[in-house]
């Protein structure tokens, strides 16, 4: 029944994409003018397309579900990882509280970014038999 309301947009939208999949000289062309970056492209144009039809007019307003489904159930997916994300976080910091990593500064080296000054205090302060300094802040 909603197929019978789609408008020609969403139907050659939906048989380009199913064409550049099915026939593979048009999936070749794609990959070779946009990469990898083809198939997320015309999903979310065919989604806003969607939505901007449905919102104009051009079509039921039922199809305002599609892009509501697609980018909430996105925000949804999202947001349940980033909570996954901190149960996890939450487990390990309280795993590892209070272990430390043995030194031994006759095998091991201190590396610290900042300055050629942070090393030499170390070295000073601290008694390491050599501390070393990133240049310019930069990572290991």
């Amino acid at each position: 029944m909603i197929m019978r309301h789609a408008p020609i947009t969403i139907i050659i939208l939906l048989l380009i994409g199913i064409g550049a999949q099915a026939i593979p000289i048009f999936g070749l062309l794609a990959m070779a003018l946009i990469g990898i970056w083809w198939v997320p492209f015309f999903t979310n144009m065919f989604v806003l397309v969607v939505g901007y039809r449905a919102v104009i007019g051009g079509t039921s307003r039922i199809w305002l579900a599609v892009p509501i489904i697609f980018y909430g159930g996105y925000g949804l997916v999202m947001a349940w990882s980033h909570l996954e994300f901190q149960r996890f976080d939450r487990e390990f910091r309280h795993f590892n509280a209070g272990k430390a990593i043995p030194f031994d500064p006759k095998r091991h080296a201190i590396v610290v970014e900042g300055s050629q000054g942070t090393a030499q205090a170390l070295v000073k302060d601290y008694n390491a038999p050599v501390a070393y300094s990133l240049p310019g802040g930069g990572s290991c």
